[in-house]
């Protein structure tokens, strides 16, 4: 039920907002595309340079949508791990893709000391999937995507109401 989807990323913001500064999206195709669209609709191409300025209050955001290493390294180099949330998106919970970056996440996150759990939060569908399987086993909270949504008509679901409530948007009236 939608109401209820958007109270749940309601409380899951009001108990992680203020842990964290930044916003990293790690999927590809429909898990991304449809957020990076709405963050630049509401938000501006330039929204991550203007809070970073302190000319706009907010959460930063990346995505990670592609495997170009030097991209990844690029966006890891701006991030403290500290003090980001990464949210895994994959609606099969198999992309080879997302599951490889979400490895590289878990492991910088692990080496720094810093429990997954508390940082990483998972989208993905709610009967099956590797990272299914994952979030339930290391206990990381997860939201579903329904199984009847394909990947690029998502964006109105957990795929892309979770960061638009951390980047500050009325998920509610979106």
């Amino acid at each position: 039920d939608d109401d209820n989807i958007v109270e749940e990323i309601h409380k899951y913001k009001e108990k992680n907002y203020n842990k964290y500064d930044t916003f990293l999206l790690v999927g590809i195709g429909g898990s991304s595309l449809g957020t990076i669209a709405i963050k630049e609709a509401i938000l501006g191409k330039l929204h991550n340079e203007l809070v970073m300025k302190n000319k706009r209050k907010g959460y930063r955001f990346y995505a990670l949508e592609n495997i170009d290493a030097s991209y990844i390294n690029d966006v890891l180099s701006l991030i403290i791990p500290k003090k980001t949330i990464f949210n895994i998106i994959s609606k099969s919970g198999k992309t080879a893709e997302t599951i490889s970056q979400f490895e590289i996440i878990y492991d910088i996150l692990k080496k720094n000391s810093i429990n997954p759990t508390e940082h990483i939060v998972i989208t993905t569908s709610p009967k099956k999937g590797e990272l299914l399987e994952i979030a339930k086993e290391e206990g990381i909270k997860y939201f579903p995507i329904p199984e009847n949504v394909g990947g690029r008509f998502s964006v109105l679901s957990a795929v892309g109401l979770l960061p638009s409530a951390f980047l500050n948007i009325d998920i509610k009236k979106l």
